[in-house]
């Protein structure tokens, strides 16, 4: 058995064809981390200083944080883990694609649709439903833009070696399947054509659920599969189990979003079967962790900070499991406090952020024929974002429960428990000030690095893939 990284003897030549979108995916992506960590900054402290530009209505809270919020998800984490998907995808079955263009120009609008849903909430007219705050036109646009995306990824499959399909495929399919079903469905249900009111919650709910569980966390997991054993240079652990967490993902995933409704208008089966899947959304998260930590030694962790980054990463995807199954018993207490923004940091920053990250910095000099950063350079990025992270889950969990037992209690006015929270979003603010001059650091080693180097072709280009070829 070869070890991962050793070169096969098939030349790639659709890396040619995927090298441009893929940086053209990854820089926009960039960009917009940027632009999200910005938003969000400026959010947190407007939490601390109320009156901070507060002569705009475009600057008002309500409309910088689903701002930030969007900016992160589609901007970022969706465009980083598209670009990245399509490699994985080809470097897996040594394919590529007929044609760059269309795909660059799918790439093109989603950015469109992106800048014109950021400014469509700023200016206040985008929609109070979180996850679909972009204007119609914007939507639209979105998913005209992600039909050629979805294309290419199909294009990717059938044009790859005949062979079984490793776990990393499995779920890069399922997302990309997914996420047109998701965005079409909750838009058309949601915005285009409402249902009645009593049905706007659980299909709100459900939708938030699925954009994490169905599109986010199966592109992330997917790059964690593929890339921890280019590092550790071994099967990853109880291989053959992958197949279930995959599987249990698939069906729970979908259910674990109508946790938030507890206590609302709603019937209570859709509640419960909202707590139980959350509850049964362990059996993924231990599957996940015994696949991926079995699999690592103290050599390799110290070997590469990218796998750093993969491995705060894998650890918040467990961790966010965990307080998802713990947050119904604490529910009552937690519901309307900044414990719930807490667990979104944990989901989109911890998890999602963290591994994409590392993906980048581990592609980066692949995809050009650059060393990418340096072992100094991204330790400086792990070290930062993760103090930055942390701190900022650290700051609304610790603040939310304080507050939400403050709310709770009717002995208590509702100024005070505000004032309770204010030292812990001061901190969690000053968190997100370090993660924006992260952010920053981070897109100017990157940019260096494409600009330096996106006109020198790699003189080699072959696929790897991981040691676990085993038949799915």
């Amino acid at each position: 058995m070869t070890s991962p990284d050793t070169p096969t003897t098939i030349e790639v030549e659709g890396e040619a064809t995927l090298r441009l979108p893929v940086i053209m995916f990854l820089s926009s992506a960039v960009f917009w981390l940027v632009v999200g960590s910005f938003l969000g900054c400026l959010s947190a402290w407007k939490l601390v200083l109320p009156s901070l530009l507060d002569g705009a209505g475009w600057l008002t809270y309500g409309r910088i944080q689903p701002a930030a919020e969007n900016a992160l998800i589609y901007g970022w984490a969706s465009q980083a883990g598209i670009g990245l998907g399509l490699w994985v995808l080809a470097r897996l079955g040594r394919a590529g694609l007929g044609s760059e263009r269309l795909l660059m120009a799918a790439g093109l609008f989603w950015n469109l649709g992106v800048l014109l849903g950021i400014c469509s909430i700023v200016a206040g007219s985008g929609h109070a439903i979180r996850g679909l705050e972009f204007s119609s036109a914007s939507a639209t646009i979105l998913l005209l833009a992600y039909a050629c995306i979805g294309i290419w990824s199909l294009v990717l499959l059938r044009n790859r070696l005949k062979g079984s399909l490793y776990v990393s495929q499995w779920y890069l399919l399922t997302a990309f399947l997914c996420f047109p079903w998701l965005y079409a469905t909750a838009n058309m249900l949601l915005i285009w054509y409402p249902v009645q009111g009593s049905a706007q919650g659980p299909i709100a709910a459900w939708f938030w659920g699925n954009l994490i569980w169905l599109w986010l966390a199966p592109m992330v997991l997917a790059l964690a599969y593929y890339v921890i054993p280019q590092f550790v240079r071994r099967p990853l652990c109880a291989y053959p189990s992958s197949v279930l967490a995959f599987w249990a993902l698939v069906f729970l995933g979908g259910w674990s979003g109508t946790r938030q409704l507890i206590g609302g208008p709603i019937p209570a089966w859709l509640a419960s079967a909202g707590v139980a899947a959350s509850i049964m959304m362990l059996i993924p998260a231990t599957i996940v962790s015994i696949n991926t930590f079995g699999a690592l030694s103290a050599r390799n962790i110290s070997a590469a900070s990218e796998l750093s980054f993969v491995i705060v990463g894998m650890a918040c995807f467990a961790a966010a499991v965990v307080q998802g199954a713990a947050t119904p018993l604490v529910s009552a207490v937690t519901h309307f406090s900044d414990y719930a923004i807490g667990e979104n940091v944990l989901i989109v920053l911890g998890f999602v952020t963290m591994t994409l990250l590392g993906m980048i910095s581990y592609a980066l000099p692949r995809l050009t024929s650059d060393q990418g950063f340096s072992q100094k350079e991204t330790s400086r990025h792990f070290w930062s974002f993760a103090w930055s992270v942390g701190t900022m889950f650290g700051a609304l969990t610790f603040g939310g429960l304080f507050q939400g037992f403050a709310l709770y209690d009717p002995r208590v006015e509702f100024i005070s428990s505000v004032d309770l929270a204010m030292p812990f979003r001061f901190l969690y603010a000053i968190g997100g000030l370090v993660l924006l001059g992260s952010s920053i650091a981070f897109a100017v080693a990157f940019a260096r690095v494409i600009l330096t180097n996106i006109s020198s072709p790699k003189t080699v280009h072959v696929y790897s893939r991981p040691q676990e070829l085993v038949n799915v």
